[in-house]
């Protein structure tokens, strides 16, 4: 089973990327749902509040990485982890299992904290430290099934060949610098959120949600309580993306580390603006909303051009036999601000472009800043079908372009369209891989 993701890619890529899209949809929804029965079981928590903590959980902007093929089984053992958690009372064996696949999302096993403590909590185990341990002995399988994962997954299905010591090294020197480089993301973050868009949607949700009638007040020490393991439930799930050197940021992909961060970031939400005043609750939980459905629109509407870019570069380079010849490329992209998420594109993307554009792997494509590395030898291991580049050799026969991409101005009709659905000019330049202006 801990091969699973290889064979589910294997087989899914058959069926197509929109199978990747409609089973995402799903699981990340079901998985909202799943939480709203987890948390109905607690008695001291009324329905309004559950409400606002699963739709947060729904439409807070985090993880917009899931969009990416690559991060399916993410999404699965998102999924098994709240099916299990689900279960943990009645369908025990069921839920023992489910935990067991989830772990294959290793970033789950610190996080699985929270189902065994919410276990106890509403069994009454929490009292002294005589039903703690009554509790370890009664769900001995459960306390142990994240141990046994680890131990089995460690000592024998390490990670080998490219991607030997993946994820193995733990470390916590620059711990306070990630949460520097956190709160500095989070602000412009802050700053990207489409306000007119945002505006809208929040009168729209305000006007269209009636308050509730003679709804139960939740406790100030529920919300107290509830605010505590939003927190701890950001802590479980961050730190074990930080102390392996990933930061769970908004930007390029960086944002599939923040996989786990929606259930404690709507709790933490949920318990500050639960005021008891409806009106107020209504106003604070329509900005909250409508902002994450805002920047939600914006993002994945930035993913469509990114993907618009992409199609039109391909075509573009296929009707360019001159930069097919070549088989060193160096790209001058004019147009990053079409990028998705103010990312780059790696030279195993540039690679993949071009083989869908001329049909075959025999040329390395990269942009300005990896020419050093390049020039260095640090990348002739991705001389191979595994990064889109099987059939170029340094040592061969290398002949070097420079392109340059601009967006066509011809067809600036309107500013939307043209982004929307961009049109490109190729520069091509014979030149000489030590030329120090392409380092400029």
């Amino acid at each position: 089973m801990f091969n699973w993701a290889g064979y589910l890619h294997l087989g899914m890529l058959y069926i197509g990327p929109e199978a990747y899209r409609v089973l995402t949809l799903f699981v990340m929804l079901i998985s909202g749902l799943l939480l709203h029965a987890i948390l109905v079981r607690n008695a001291s928590l009324n329905s309004e509040f559950i409400f606002y903590v699963v739709v947060l959980f729904l439409v807070l902007p985090l993880n917009s990485a899931r969009v990416a093929l690559i991060t399916l089984p993410y999404a699965l053992c998102y999924f098994a982890f709240f099916l299990a958690w689900k279960w943990i009372d009645t369908r025990r064996y069921p839920a023992l299992m489910l935990f067991f696949f989830s772990f294959n999302t290793n970033s789950l096993l610190l996080f699985y904290a929270l189902p065994m403590l919410d276990l106890a909590y509403r069994n009454g185990y929490l009292q002294n430290w005589r039903l703690i341990m009554r509790f370890a002995r009664n769900n001995v399988a459960f306390i142990l099934c994240p141990l046994v994962y680890f131990t089995i997954k460690t000592n024998f299905f390490k990670p080998y060949g490219l991607y030997e010591g993946y994820n193995q090294s733990y470390n916590l020197d620059d711990l306070y610098f990630k949460i520097l480089w956190i709160l500095a993301d989070l602000k412009e973050f802050m700053l990207e959120i489409h306000w007119p868009t945002c505006i809208t949607l929040i009168v729209f949700t305000f006007l269209i949600t009636k308050p509730p009638r003679n709804m139960p007040h939740t406790r100030g020490t529920v919300r107290i309580s509830a605010f505590l393991i939003g927190n701890l439930a950001i802590i479980l799930g961050s730190f074990p993306y930080l102390i392996v050197g990933h930061v769970p940021v908004f930007k390029e992909w960086g944002s599939r580390h923040q996989l786990l961060l929606p259930l404690g970031v709507a709790l933490t939400i949920a318990a500050v603006f639960f005021s008891k005043n409806s009106g107020m609750r209504r106003l604070a939980f329509s900005v909250i909303i409508g902002s994450a459905l805002s920047y939600n629109i914006t993002t994945y509407i930035s993913y469509f051009i990114d993907w618009n870019k992409q199609k039109a570069l391909v075509a573009a380079l296929a009707r360019n036999p001159k930069i097919a010849k070549a088989t060193l490329v160096i790209i001058n992209d004019r147009t990053k601000y079409l990028n998705a998420r103010n990312r780059t594109y790696a030279f195993y993307e540039w690679n993949g472009i071009f083989e869908q554009a001329y049909g075959n792997q025999g040329r390395f494509v990269m942009e300005p800043s990896y020419l050093i590395a390049y020039q260095s030898g640090e990348y002739d291991d991705f001389f191979s079908a595994h990064y889109k580049a099987a059939g170029f050799a340094r040592n061969g026969n290398v002949s070097t372009l420079l392109v340059d991409i601009t967006q066509h101005k011809e067809e600036m009709c309107v500013n939307s369209c043209n982004s929307m659905f961009p049109q490109f000019v190729l520069g091509v330049q014979s030149i000489d891989i030590d030329t120090e202006a392409l380092l400029q």
